[in-house]
C-alpha cells in the first residue's frame, strides 16, 4: 500500500509522455497497467474504463464543464463521471498528505 503518490497529479497521457522522455522501454510503457493484485488483474479491468476516457473525464472535472457535458464529450454514462469524481475525492488524500476519510 502507498500513501504517497508523486505522478499523482498527472494524467496518465503525461506520465507516458514523462515515461518516453525519460526514454522508459517501450515494453514498460505498453505494459498493461495494474497493481498486480492477482493473475490477470488490470487498472482498465477494474476501472471498467480506459485510461484515454479516464484522462478526459478528469480534465473535464478539472475544468468545471459539468458532469453531462463530460459524459457526452467521453461518450460514457453519467453515472460513470459520477463514479470516477466520487473515487477521486475517496483517493485525494493520496495527492495532499491528509487523513484518509471515512468510509
Amino acid at each position: 500500500a502507498s500513501d504517497l503518490a508523486p505522478l499523482g497529479c498527472l494524467y496518465k497521457s503525461q506520465v507516458l509522455e514523462l515515461a518516453r522522455h525519460l526514454k522508459v522501454p517501450e515494453s514498460i510503457i505498453l505494459r498493461p497497467p495494474s497493481a498486480g493484485l492477482w493473475k490477470g488483474q488490470t487498472d482498465k479491468s477494474e476501472l471498467g474504463i480506459s485510461y484515454e476516457k479516464l484522462d478526459r473525464i478528469y480534465a473535464g472535472l478539472d475544468l468545471a464543464l459539468g458532469r453531462t457535458k463530460i459524459a457526452k464529450a467521453v461518450g460514457v454514462e453519467e453515472k460513470k463521471v459520477v463514479e470516477i469524481e466520487e473515487r477521486e475525492e475517496r483517493m485525494k488524500h493520496k495527492l495532499t498528505g491528509t487523513e484518509i476519510p471515512e468510509l
